[in-house]
């Protein structure tokens, strides 16, 4: 098969993903409605069963660290906020796709899941390390960034020898052998899902230019121009790949931008705390991996 052939078949595939479910899609509507309250939030989550009581579940995981147990949506929603019900709400949705596994790229099941979380979790801590306005969104970037695999899976496992010698023969990247030899990378596939999905095209940018920062794909500003949400995804992604979770085929074949560091203001020092601080995430269990 010619590579354009296959690049269609590949965004054929993007389009048998499921679309978010309407339970999930109207929760995010409303909390970016100033009118909403608590009440309609909580109506809102009630009505998909599954839903709720995954988002119970997470309120309740020693990632948040409440000292008593939350029983109802409406308290979940007082205690944690809207913002982090979002992101609840958003990571209970993608658990199913996520846990999958993908031969592909050599990640059984729950790999994907883990390294996505983790990477979610890394960036909310970067993005307030760093004093960002809204560490919710930097963790849902970091949940998703990694979603394109769900589509690209099959057709690296395919391909596998010829995107390993682009690599190691040619020094390219992985993302970079994806594109060279399928005609579009993970990252573009996971920022236009992000977009189907009806997410905001700030992190969907931030999605699609997760490996490389400094050469906007969704047109989001001139090369070499760095947004500090791709940047904090960039290095928190590369991070969670040095410290072993999630690690497939692609390896660690994705180095540090150091436009990406530089748009965020870190140096060697700030890489090798924020190494520890993810790495602390790990051992003590601060993040929960099971819905």
């Amino acid at each position: 098969m010619n590579r354009p052939d296959l690049t269609a078949r590949i965004l054929r595939e993007m389009d048998d993903l499921p679309p978010m479910p309407a339970a999930a899609s109207r929760v995010l509507a409303m909390v970016g409605d100033p009118r909403t309250d608590v009440a309609d939030l909580a109506e809102a989550v009630g009505s998909d069963v599954a839903l709720s009581a995954r988002v119970l579940k997470l309120a309740n995981s020693a990632f948040y660290g409440f000292p008593r147990q939350v029983t109802t949506l409406r308290e979940a929603i007082i205690v944690l906020g809207m913002r982090t019900v979002k992101e609840l709400v958003l990571t209970a949705w993608s658990y199913d796709l996520g846990n999958r596994p993908l031969p592909g790229y050599a990640l059984e099941g729950g790999d994907l899941w883990r390294h996505s979380l983790l990477c979610a979790g890394a960036c909310r801590l970067l993005a307030k390390r760093l004093d960002l306005p809204n560490p919710e969104e930097a963790y849902v970037a970091g949940l998703l960034h990694d979603f394109g695999k769900l589509v690209l899976a099959q057709f690296v496992g395919q391909e596998y020898q010829d995107l390993l010698e682009k690599v190691e023969e040619h020094g390219l990247s992985f993302v970079e052998a994806e594109r060279q030899i399928l005609g579009v990378d993970h990252a573009q596939l996971g920022g236009q899902l992000a977009l189907k999905w009806n997410l905001p095209l700030h992190l969907a940018e931030a999605i699609a230019n997760h490996h490389q920062p400094s050469q906007p794909i969704l047109g989001s500003g001139p090369p070499g121009q760095v947004a500090r949400l791709t940047a904090l995804v960039h290095v928190a992604d590369a991070v969670v790949l040095m410290l072993g979770v999630g690690v497939g085929r692609d390896g660690l074949a994705y180095p540090f931008e150091e436009a990406a560091l530089a748009a965020l203001g870190m140096g060697e020092d700030g890489i090798l705390a924020f190494t520890s601080e993810v790495s602390s995430l790990v051992e003590t269990g601060a993040l929960k991996f099971e819905l």
